[in-house]
């Protein structure tokens, strides 16, 4: 791991670690340490490649397949659950504006469901699917054409060929970011456009212990990666979707060089990562020291997601867990070693809930919770 992915130089010792075991993004459990590498040149983040990493998005990376209906919440407004489907298809209306009868691929597609929101808002879009997996064909059939869909390759006969391209939370997963978006750049029409979502490690300190996430971009890192792949933002945005980097994109001038986007604080990016290893450093500390105080009492964790399963792997022995709370409806249908619980019929011997929940939202979540639930006096334990 001393050679960047993005800009080939040398990124020295790693700047976090943890010891194994490790969660995937879709919540399994690896036998392998977490690290991340800083490289100074670019800005930068990476992990080593996960155990069989081909195999593991070919045949074991199954996210959202639990329902045709699975999907993750994002938030609720006005009393109504906002979907990340929802809110993506938002996005990419809004900001990547598809021009009429628009050819449009979700490139890493899983189901497309994001793609699917976009067409029931606007029929007159020609969608197209690719993917790494076999697994989500069953998905596309009933709206996708075949000669729309593309497993492993997308054809060379699609050159040239999209007038908007969507890659939702793909580039943190790929060896070779810079091979996937001149891939995408080749599919790209003259004048089309990119749509890009990656994490933001920075405002979501959960994304650093994401072991499968072996890309983690800081602003600087995924402009360079833009400009070496042919592309160039014309609109960023870490703002409109909570932890995350918001970019469209299109093709650049050919004299556009990646030393224009070499200038960033370099500094500013190694004390995020500073503050984020100390966080997690202070969460696992903060869970032992519960455990000694409160090991003896009935707890639920809130949050059956990625922070609630790092919680529930913590404390896997230490403590007994009655289940989870999450208002997410299609979690409860899931496969989960523990019970998941609407958090307005928590067990009513609960004692002691953790809070699994994104840092930025964890306390306005919990109070409002505790307010509407009457369940003022149970102890609440946050990461940090």
């Amino acid at each position: 791991m001393n050679s960047c992915r993005v800009c080939g130089a040398n990124c020295g010792a790693p700047v976090f670690q943890k010891s194994a075991p490790s969660l995937t993004s879709v919540q399994t459990v690896l036998k392998c340490e977490t690290a991340c590498y800083f490289c100074s040149k670019c800005g930068h983040i990476q992990s080593p490649d996960i155990p069989e990493l081909r195999k593991f998005y070919n045949t074991d990376y199954k996210i959202s397949l639990a329902s045709d209906e699975f999907d993750q919440l994002y938030e609720f407004r006005q009393n109504r659950p906002i979907f990340r489907t929802e809110k993506q298809a938002e996005l990419v209306l809004e900001h990547a504006s598809p021009t009429l009868s628009a050819k449009v691929l979700d490139y890493g597609a899983a189901k497309a469901t994001t793609l699917r929101a976009v067409c029931s808002k606007r029929k007159d879009i020609l969608p197209h699917a690719m993917d790494v997996s076999d697994d989500y064909r069953s998905h596309w059939m009933s709206w996708i054409p075949d000669d729309a869909q593309a497993t492993y390759v997308a054809p060379l006969s699609w050159n040239n060929r999209f007038d908007l391209i969507t890659a939702h939370f793909v580039l943190e997963h790929v060896v070779d970011p810079i091979y996937t978006c001149r891939d995408m750049t080749r599919l790209l029409a003259p004048d089309g456009k990119i749509f890009i979502t990656v994490p933001d490690f920075e405002n979501n300190v959960g994304d650093i212990l994401v072991v499968d996430h072996i890309n983690h971009f800081s602003e600087a890192s995924i402009n360079f990666v833009l400009a070496l792949s042919g592309l160039r933002a014309s609109f960023v945005s870490r703002e409109i979707f909570r932890g995350a980097f918001v970019i469209v994109a299109h093709k650049a001038n050919k004299s556009a060089h990646e030393d224009s986007v070499l200038n960033f604080e370099k500094a500013a990016v190694r004390k995020s990562i500073q503050r984020i290893s100390d966080y997690w450093q202070r969460a696992q500390e903060l869970l032992a020291a519960s455990v000694e105080t409160n090991g003896k009492l009935s707890a639920v964790i809130y949050g059956a997601g990625f922070y609630g399963k790092f919680i529930a792997s913590e404390l896997y022995g230490r403590q007994k867990i009655l289940g989870f709370l999450d208002k997410n409806p299609h979690l409860r249908c899931t496969n989960h070693k523990l019970p998941v619980f609407d958090p307005m019929d928590a067990p009513a011997s609960v004692e002691v809930v953790y809070a699994g929940l994104n840092p930025s939202i964890a306390r306005t979540v919990i109070a409002n919770w505790q307010e509407q639930s009457n369940r003022r006096n149970v102890k609440i334990v946050f990461l940090g």
